[in-house]
């Protein structure tokens, strides 16, 4: 995962090709698409859609995606009703990465019924995966010096760094007493309510989420 967010530029570049995407789907289609009656989503279409960008889009290098989906799998439905898990990890990631949901159903295809199941799949899955929970040894004075060798070799990071900390707020609308035990938990600072995701990368580029 990324330790840095998009500059300006490179945000602006991900939403052209977001538009460019939204149009040609628009310019394809033969009339209104009723919500439920949308063609199924493909991981091929948000692949030709991002195209370079599609990194940028899911803040992680592709083998980094990947490895990800074969770790959950186990945890994600094998359905042929259901969606691939390729796509399903991508509707997460990119939603978890600051885009909004009806952008990214544009691009990949999907109801938004589809798109917020896949979201809390991939987190249910997530959580649940034991490889995946936060692991770092920090009372271990070999691994610490290990770890702060293969940062310092990979790039100009400070001395006695052992990770990079990267994290995004997602808005979301206000949980009820019913799906949380204490909404207020959800009001984030910036004056909204949302969930707070958060990633540490170490020298091996694995990944503690929470």
């Amino acid at each position: 995962m990324d330790s840095c967010g998009d500059t300006d530029d490179e945000a602006f570049v991900v939403n052209m090709h977001l538009a460019a995407a939204v149009a040609s789907e628009q310019g394809q289609s033969r009339g209104p698409v009723r919500e439920g009656c949308r063609a199924p989503g493909s991981f091929e279409r948000v692949l030709a859609a991002y195209g370079p960008l599609f990194h940028r889009a899911v803040r992680m290098p592709k083998p980094c995606f990947f490895n990800l989906i074969d770790t959950l799998r186990p945890r994600l439905s094998t359905s042929p009703h259901a969606l691939s898990p390729t796509l399903l990890v991508f509707l997460a990631l990119r939603y978890y990465a600051g885009a909004g949901y009806l952008d990214v159903c544009a691009v990949s295809g999907v109801s938004s019924s589809a798109f917020y199941e896949a979201v809390w799949t991939f987190t249910d899955a997530m959580l649940g995966t034991p490889d995946l929970q936060m692991s770092m040894p920090v009372w271990d004075q070999a691994w610490r010096q290990r770890t702060k060798a293969g940062l310092q070799r990979r790039s100009d990071s400070p001395v006695n760094v052992i990770g990079a900390l990267d994290g995004n707020v997602v808005r979301q609308e206000r949980p009820t007493a019913a799906e949380v035990a204490c909404p207020k938990d959800y009001w984030s600072r910036k004056g909204f309510f949302a969930l707070n995701v958060l990633a540490i990368c170490e020298t091996q580029t694995t990944s503690f989420c929470g």
